[in-house]
């Protein structure tokens, strides 16, 4: 279903109209989150992405249980799971879910098959609510659809371009060795990193994230109580690595852990990107 279909042509300028008996009553569609979605190339979005449109409407499916989020919110394109709303973005989102104070919309807004899997795909997460009055200037950032920012892009050779996300912690910190100095309380990190991350290595294709072994963070977490999950959904550990025994830490939600870290070691999965390897 495509939200044309949806509202039956009854897009106007200045919202949507919506006819009710003899009185007729105008909404304005509300973006309240635009993203890529997570985990897309893990099921099955890659091969129905020549089948996809941009304006398709798209099921939300809260997955409370979920073991690694309590948050989770999937994603359905035709009743086929295509991923996930990015756990950093979903808390509030599932308790509107959960409650069902307002309906959600979910809809693709971009397609883009000359980029990585996982940015492949937009979409964007709104309400609709009635106008009866002018819209403020302050929410009409809301109205507008934004064009993704892409951090992988594929050029004419063929070759692939590392752009850094306007939302990434690196938007001013530039590389691991700045970001770790900024955040570890740890006396020794600049010796830890000198000796023992690769001074020329290329750490572009995984810059927004760590690798820590399973079983330390979930003695860290134990001990944190720590609910929202930071493990990415990017990116599979089990597929990447020799070893079973990884997982993926976001780093932008993982500053509180990096303050803690106390060794670090470059690490090389099996296609030959770097990764930090961290020991809480």
């Amino acid at each position: 279903m495509t939200r044309g279909s949806f509202i039956a042509g009854l897009i106007a300028l200045g919202g949507l109209h919506f006819l009710k008996g003899n009185n007729s009553a105008t909404y304005q569609q509300y973006y309240l989150l635009q993203c890529f979605i997570s985990g897309f190339r893990f099921y099955q979005g890659p091969k129905l992405l020549s089948s996809m449109k941009v304006n398709d409407m798209l099921e939300l499916v809260r997955e409370p249980n979920n073991e690694f989020d309590q948050n989770a919110i999937a994603l359905h394109w035709n009743k086929n799971k295509i991923g996930y709303i990015p756990a950093k973005s979903n808390e509030i989102l599932s308790k509107l879910i959960d409650i069902n104070i307002i309906e959600l919309q979910a809809e693709i807004t971009y397609l883009n098959a000359d980029v990585k899997e996982w940015e492949n795909v937009t979409i964007a997460i709104s309400v609709l609510k009635k106008i009866d009055k002018k819209i403020p200037e302050n929410v009409k950032y809301l109205t507008q659809l934004e064009t993704p920012h892409y951090t992988t892009v594929r050029n004419n050779n063929e070759t692939i371009t590392k752009f850094y996300n306007k939302e990434s912690v690196f938007a001013k910190q530039k590389n691991y060795k700045e970001f770790l100095l900024t955040n570890c309380t740890n006396k020794n990190v600049e010796k830890l990193v000198n000796q023992n991350l690769l001074r020329n290595g290329n750490y572009n294709d995984s810059i927004d994230y760590l690798v820590v072994d399973k079983e330390v963070l979930k003695k860290y977490e134990a001990k944190k109580s720590t609910k929202q999950s930071i493990v990415s959904e990017l990116y599979n550990p089990k597929q990447m690595f020799d070893t079973k025994n990884l997982v993926i830490l976001d780093i932008n939600k993982a500053k509180e852990i990096v303050a803690n870290l106390k060794e670090l070691k470059n690490i090389t999965d099996k296609l030959g990107r770097n990764f930090i390897e961290i020991t809480i």
